[in-house]
């Protein structure tokens, strides 16, 4: 305005507002959590669990706290348990519709 670059404000007064320089854009995040994604399934895949405590390999790769790797970790294991009991309970429920019907084909050649 001083140069003569931008014009005056009708009212004497404006206003700039511009987005955050440290956020991220939604584009942005997507091509992080990809690039996560990438990187843990590789992990998975090649067994490195054996040679990278999940944890440490949180932190060092993922970039994450202590407290946030435990968090998923701690997540991660109640989520394998309660899918173990629901599978042991869909086995449980199979055998017993087998015995069933194995039941009723006896009680058919009475």
């Amino acid at each position: 305005m001083q140069i003569g670059e931008l014009p005056v404000p009708h009212e004497g007064r404006f206003t700039v507002q511009w987005q955050d320089l440290n956020e991220q854009s939604v584009q942005i995040k997507l091509e992080i959590a990809r690039g996560h994604a990438e990187l843990i399934s590789q992990y998975l895949a090649n067994n490195l669990d054996n040679m990278i405590a999940p944890d440490d390999f949180l932190q060092s790769f993922l970039h994450m706290t202590e407290k946030e790797a435990k968090g998923i970790i701690a997540k991660a294991q109640k989520h394998q348990a309660e899918n173990i009991t629901k599978d042991e309970d869909e086995k449980e429920n199979d055998e017993q519709v087998e015995n069933t019907i194995v039941f009723n084909a006896e009680d058919d050649n009475e």
